[in-house]
């Protein structure tokens, strides 16, 4: 999307970053510090691996290439979270 076409649906639709800023979040939640302060998050080792795969009864491909992506797994959530992708997105333009 160009400038152009940003400043244009800024001017129609207006700020969208305001309903983040009037936005009230539960700092003190189990999901806010699960997911964005990473409490309770392991790095995906060959043992965390070899539990998922035996307990979980999770495909060991997937988690290899998960851990090669540098996820971290969330026990209580039974999630897992990614780092961020933004320095993939400029090297790709």
């Amino acid at each position: 999307m160009g400038k152009g076409r940003r400043l244009k649906n800024l001017k129609q639709n207006g700020n969208p970053f305001k309903i983040i800023k009037n936005e009230k979040v539960d700092t003190n939640s189990d999901s806010f510090n699960h997911i964005f302060l990473g409490r309770d998050n392991e790095l995906l080792t060959d043992e965390l691996i070899s539990e998922l795969v035996k307990k979980e009864g999770m495909s060991e491909k997937n988690l290899r290439y998960f851990q090669k992506q540098g996820a971290q797994y969330c026990r209580p959530r039974n999630s897992f979270i990614f780092p961020p992708e933004i320095g993939s997105i400029w090297q790709n333009k």
